[in-house]
């Protein structure tokens, strides 16, 4: 398998989100949520109750086109990183690996790195699909994450605020 020398196999999006990063952590760590912020429109439902615990746990997500993914967790930090490795159902990973990297700047602040790595990728017929993966997808990821987190967190303060008000 050859690939163009001008073709990134590992694509990365970055930015600061105004949210803690246990929050943004329980997002991307419950599958079931993922559908809500994903960029690439390519995540239609998740099973509820796979949040991801341990590096070896495997989530299924059903993607926009029906087929089914078993997702192998190689990396964990709780609130700190993720990644993981799809697979088509009762198959071994591909070689491609989706990452998530969460950095507290503060305690409502979070430098959300997003990385697509596919340098590992074997299969043939994945390989257009992983080409056409874009730093400018992930960002769509990383921004839907964004606005949702900071919904939530501004949700959350707003509330406790009240009962601090109400108490």
């Amino acid at each position: 398998m050859t690939t163009p020398e001008h073709t990134q196999q590992v694509v990365t999006a970055q930015r600061q989100v105004a949210a803690g990063a246990d929050l943004i952590f329980g997002l991307v760590a419950d599958p079931a949520e993922q559908p809500r912020w994903d960029g690439n429109d390519n995540l239609a439902e998740a099973p509820a109750g796979q949040r991801v615990r341990a590096v070896g746990d495997v989530f299924v997500m059903r993607l926009t086109n029906g087929k089914d993914r078993e997702n192998h967790v190689v990396e964990l930090e709780e609130g700190r990183r993720i990644a993981w490795r799809p697979a088509s159902p009762g198959e071994e990973p591909a070689g491609h690996l989706w990452r998530w990297e969460l950095e507290p700047l503060d305690a409502t602040h979070t430098l959300v790195t997003h990385t697509y790595d596919w340098s590992e990728l074997r299969d043939e017929a994945r390989l257009a699909r992983a080409r056409a993966t874009t730093a400018d997808m992930l960002a769509a990821s990383v921004d839907r994450l964004a606005a949702l987190a900071e919904r939530l967190d501004a949700a959350a303060r707003h509330a406790a605020g009240e009962e601090e008000v109400a108490g």
